[in-house]
């Protein structure tokens, strides 16, 4: 009779949400188990073993489920992620130190976005609403940078096919074929940093911050060692980046942050969003490196176009939003695709283009800076988006994962809407 009411118990312990209920539950189970060890066993020493070792699993069992269920509950009652959901992010954030902070919005056709955040304190992860919080968002920053070619060409202000040496000087490197297209999906051959930027030398929590206009041109001006012929191959260069955002603001006598101004933060409504971290500074998250200690802001110079912009969650779901307008011709160039990597994998300007099956394609963007880690993924064709913006450096060795968490939640969108 003991048994089965103590089973009963432990079921209804599972089941509770609310966590004191389950406190309860768990009170009541452990009593009865502990009469069970007075009736089984009459040698002290063993009633003394199985109660040090019931209370022992009792003590795990509530702070595990106390770890989980502050979040788990929390996100059913905003009512924003459905309980998966809810699993796919907490299995990504608790591998995370303390201190470590997401903010998510997702967005889907005819909805308002719906935002969710989430912070690590005390080994236990609880909500927040962070949804005008600030972070670097590191790589995404190219696909404004590509946006930025975009709206040049559809102004007919140059061709995506020009060649690089009719903006900027290559001395001796004037036959190499780069052309503004190859900068602007991986495919120039150039190295992944330029050569006279020694990473060993520079400041590890800041590396960018001294390389400026000169060393660019000084690098240049030299001999260009390509890893592969322009147009051949696609192989990841922040150089290309870096300097096809200094081939546009030199074209256009601006600098970075007013063409951005310009052509795509007043256009789409964001005005959080920015390169320039004293105008966000009173809402920014401080980066943490993989130990969870504050580093840093990355000042990112004369590569900016690579990855300085910072934005929230808020302005980005307006760009995904932007992206769902078939008669934006300048966003819609920026998603055709250019170059195709592997079978189910091409690459537009910028933008990563994933064959999902049935679930079609998915245009996709990371980034990843000292401190910061994030994830934007949209269906133009079935108009919703997920963006995971967090302080986890991108050092971190299971960053991997809040890829995870963008593509999971993308995922349960699109197998949703299949079923509506």
């Amino acid at each position: 009779m003991s048994g089965d009411i103590s089973i009963l118990i432990l079921r209804y312990a599972f089941k509770a949400n609310h966590f004191p209920l389950k406190i309860i539950f768990y009170y009541y189970y452990v009593l009865i188990k502990l009469k069970l060890v007075l009736l089984l066993f009459e040698n002290t020493i063993m009633r003394s073993i199985a109660v040090i070792a019931i209370l022992f699993l009792f003590c795990a069992e509530v702070i595990g489920q106390r770890h989980q269920n502050v979040f788990d509950a929390q996100s059913l009652e905003q009512g924003v992620i459905s309980p998966e959901q809810a699993k796919i992010i907490f299995k990504s954030a608790k591998t995370f130190p303390n201190g470590s902070e997401f903010s998510i919005a997702i967005i889907r056709r005819n909805k308002k976005p719906e935002f969710y955040g989430i912070r690590k304190e005390n080994d236990t992860v609880n909500t927040v609403i962070n949804k005008k919080s600030i972070f670097e968002i590191g790589s995404i920053s190219k696909t404004f940078t590509a946006t930025l070619l975009a709206d040049l060409s559809v102004n007919g202000k140059l061709n995506l096919n020009d060649p690089l040496k009719d903006f900027v000087d290559l001395g001796e490197n004037d036959s190499l074929g780069i052309t503004l297209t190859h900068l602007a999906n991986h495919t120039s051959g150039l190295p992944r940093l330029p050569s006279n930027l020694i990473l060993w030398f520079a400041d590890p929590k800041n590396p960018y911050k001294n390389y400026g206009e000169k060393d660019l041109k000084n690098y240049l001006a030299g001999k260009i060692e390509l890893t592969t012929k322009p147009g051949e191959k696609s192989a990841y260069s922040n150089l290309g980046f870096g300097l096809l955002g200094y081939v546009l603001t030199t074209k256009e006598n601006k600098t970075y942050e007013e063409l951005l101004t310009k052509t795509i933060f007043k256009k789409y409504g964001m005005p959080n969003t920015t390169t320039d971290r004293n105008k966000v500074k009173a809402d920014l998250v401080a980066g943490r490196d993989p130990s969870g200690e504050i580093v840093p802001n990355w000042d990112l110079n004369v590569m900016e176009g690579a990855g300085a912009i910072l934005s929230n969650v808020v302005d980005l779901s307006k760009y995904v939003t932007a992206h769902f307008n078939p008669s934006d011709r300048v966003l819609s160039l920026t998603r055709k695709p250019t170059f195709r990597i592997k079978s189910d994998m091409e690459i537009a300007l910028s933008w990563f283009v994933l064959d999902k099956g049935e679930l079609g394609k998915w245009i996709w963007h990371n980034g990843g800076t000292g401190g910061y880690s994030s994830s934007l993924a949209l269906s133009p064709e079935n108009e919703y988006g997920v963006v995971v913006l967090t302080n986890v450096s991108a050092f971190h060795p299971n960053r991997g994962s809040i890829e995870d968490v963008c593509f999971g939640l993308m995922k349960s969108i699109g197998e949703n809407d299949k079923i509506k």
